[in-house]
């Protein structure tokens, strides 16, 4: 690798820290496309990385909306909170109650 592209890697690699591993912020603060940010990243084998730093790689609430478990989880739902999951929340959906 020359040194040029190990000066790229070094700037895409601590974009993407400074963006918490989110790839389209780490790229409109470099002023690249989403598609040359994805580029860059397969170039330089930064895909582990990012799977191993991302937020959505930790242990998230992704399974819940607001804190309401979803269908099809293989937990008890309460039917009348899931009729309306976004009741509980602090801000509503399309202005929904």
């Amino acid at each position: 690798m020359s040194r040029l592209e190990e000066m790229e890697r070094q700037e895409l690699s601590t974009a993407l820290e400074r963006n918490r591993w989110i790839r389209r912020k780490a790229a409109r603060e470099l002023g690249l496309t989403f598609r040359q940010m994805n580029y860059r990243v397969k170039k330089f084998g930064l895909e582990n990385l990012i799977k191993e730093n991302s937020p959505r790689s930790r242990k998230s609430s992704r399974g819940t909306l607001c804190g309401v478990a979803r269908r099809g989880r293989g937990k008890k739902i309460d039917q009348a909170r899931m009729a309306r999951p976004w009741k509980n929340c602090w801000k509503q959906p399309n202005g929904r109650e």
